[in-house]
């Protein structure tokens, strides 16, 4: 990728591509966007920890069966 084109896609903060003819933008979310997803991760990470998880044996066992 030209280092240009890769700078201007980091400033403007989005991504351009096509797939069978279509164009798409991707965006970065906005402020608000981030920090509420960042809360909901916080409480779903909180919550899996106060909990009995999973060994990395009992994983292993359950994606073979």
């Amino acid at each position: 990728m030209d280092f240009e084109l890769l700078i201007a896609r980091i400033i403007a903060g989005c991504l351009r591509f096509s797939v069978d003819d279509k164009r798409y933008l991707i965006r970065q979310p906005g402020r608000l966007r981030r920090y509420k997803a960042q809360q909901v991760y916080q409480e779903a990470l909180s919550e899996a920890l106060s909990e009995d998880l999973y060994s990395d044996e009992e994983i292993e066992s359950l994606l073979r069966s």
